[in-house]
Parts: structure tokens; C-alpha cells; sequence
């Protein structure tokens, strides 16, 4: 394996690594969306089916 540090490398890993790092976080936002939602969910669920004193 053999690192070169020519510009054209350097850039072209600084465009594959700030595409990675966007995909990352655009999976995260869409995981923790749906599990927050499936959560609030749930919670709005509990809460109706207590009866309320």
C-alpha cells in the first residue's frame, strides 16, 4: 500500500471522505427519526390507555 501525497489524491480523498461522512449522517438522521417517531408513538399509546384519575 502506498500513500502518495500528491493534490489531485488529497482532494479526491477529501470529496470521498465528505461524502461518506454526509451518507453517515444522513442514515443516522433517518434511523433516529424513525425510532423517535415509533417511540412517541408508543408513548401517546401508554398514555391513552391510562385511566386518568
Amino acid at each position: 500500500m502506498s500513500i502518495s501525497n500528491s493534490p489531485e489524491e488529497s482532494a479526491k480523498n477529501k470529496i470521498e471522505n465528505t461524502i461518506f461522512q454526509m451518507a453517515i449522517a444522513a442514515i443516522l438522521r433517518a434511523t433516529s427519526a424513525r425510532v423517535f417517531s415509533r417511540f412517541s408513538d408508543n408513548f401517546q399509546e401508554t398514555r391513552a390507555k391510562k385511566p386518568v384519575k
